[in-house]
């Protein structure tokens, strides 16, 4: 927190490889999402997506909430 980060990404032969608290996922220009491939090198983590719906396969409530607080925030770091 001293240099204003609260999360750290690791990155291997200049890729990101995960962050200390997620999975990294990248979005192409072509829209396909990709992610490092499970191996020792990495911990597996709980936020891979694997083509399996979640519930009713919609965001709830609280996601939801929480996206708009997340989108809220950038929005005004942007026009400070």
């Amino acid at each position: 927190m001293a240099r204003g980060c609260d999360d750290a990404w690791g990155v291997e032969d200049r890729y990101v490889t995960e962050a200390s608290s997620a999975t990294a996922h990248i979005i192409t220009s072509d829209g396909k999402r990709v992610t490092r491939g499970l191996s020792n090198a990495i911990l597996h983590g709980i936020t891979r997506v694997d083509g399996k719906a979640v519930g009713t396969g919609k965001p709830g409530p609280l996601t939801l909430t929480l996206r708009q607080l997340y989108i809220e925030k950038k929005i005004a770091a942007r026009s400070r």
